[in-house]
């Protein structure tokens, strides 16, 4: 693995956060042998809509185990290179005096490492080479934020950020409360609107006015509707384990699967139940129980952006496409 190169990377890993192997290691218990994603990695590409960055800060921004993947890389093509020079004659030599003679601290392995420590066993000159940073796969590119959003689902107006990794547990939960609010709102003040709009002259309340109390009460019944349609809508996804843009996506991979007379398989699927859970991170195996959907309190996601819960026998992949056909996010903005 090589950092500045530009294609999606799949990496095998032997260790993960507690945390995150917890849940992958409970929901295999959970789960059929299909469910569940026996064979763990994570992938990534690269961003060529956000700014450049040293390939020090490129590395820091990825999981322990691809660094040290990297490292591990580079330590053996820094031994391969002296055995080289050792049996090559020297004016057959191509390397400089920094390849040949890598800093110690590549050879110096620590659990995990900063920017600063990164730059000791890459060197001066590769720390400051440019490159585009990396993305975890879920990862997309928003034009009104300038940056890369985990498990981008869309840009909301109306809260005037992302939907995404770590707050569209919230998201919806908001939806479907303010929902509940304005049937409550709707049910005890129906017999209160009915009169002011039948018998206005009627009308007895001095604080209220007549008018403003009927604005109020469609404007409550009409969004309230609409907001719990649209979490509705957002549930559903979530039950599939998409966002709202990985649900366009794999509505046409579906269709160029069906094409070939192929079935697309959403790997992120792992049946409606359990991809709840996830999503709220409640439930067997996971950090919170399902009383924590009535508190407001703070819930972290159950995955950090890089690994994800996936199914077996499809090698971290979605099934039925080829890896060229999957949307890069560099098609157009988003």
């Amino acid at each position: 693995m090589r950092l500045a190169m530009d294609e999606k990377l799949p990496v095998h890993y032997d260790s993960v956060t507690p945390k995150i192997r917890r849940a992958h290691v409970d929901t295999l218990d959970d789960r059929s042998p299909g469910d569940a994603e026996h064979d763990l990695r994570c992938s990534f590409r690269f961003c060529k809509k956000c700014p450049p960055v040293p390939l020090a800060t490129a590395l820091s921004r990825l999981p322990p185990e691809l660094r040290l993947e990297e490292k591990l890389n580079r330590r053996k093509e820094a031994l391969s290179r002296k055995q080289m020079a050792a049996t090559s004659a020297p004016e057959a030599m191509h390397y400089d005096h920094e390849q040949l003679e890598p800093p110690p601290e590549l050879f110096q392995d620590q659990d995990d490492e900063g920017e600063h420590d990164i730059r000791l066993w890459l060197g001066q000159k590769q720390a400051d080479m440019i490159v585009f940073p990396p993305k975890p796969e879920r990862a997309h590119h928003c034009r009104t934020c300038g940056t890369c959003i985990l498990k981008f689902d869309h840009h909301c107006p109306w809260i005037n950020q992302c939907v995404g990794l770590g707050n569209e547990r919230y998201f919806i939960l908001f939806m479907l409360w303010f929902s509940f609010g304005t049937l409550i709102f709707s049910v005890a003040g129906w017999r209160i609107a009915w009169e002011g709009f039948t018998r206005p002259k009627e009308w007895s309340s001095f604080l209220v006015h007549r008018l403003l109390y009927l604005a109020i009460y469609a404007k409550a019944a009409v969004m309230g509707m609409v907001v719990f349609i649209l979490a509705i809508w957002h549930l559903y996804l979530a039950a599939r384990n998409e966002t709202s843009l990985e649900n366009q996506d794999n509505t046409h991979y579906a269709k160029m699967a069906k094409e070939r007379k192929a079935v697309f398989c959403n790997v992120y699927d792992l049946g409606w139940v359990r991809n709840l859970q996830l999503f709220f991170n409640v439930g067997p195996g996971l950090a919170h129980d399902y009383c924590s959907l009535f508190l407001p309190i703070h819930i972290e996601p159950y995955s950090d952006g890089w690994h994800w819960a996936k199914r077996a026998g499809l090698e971290g992949r979605h099934g039925g496409i080829m890896n060229e056909e999957e949307f890069t996010d560099d098609e157009g903005d988003t």
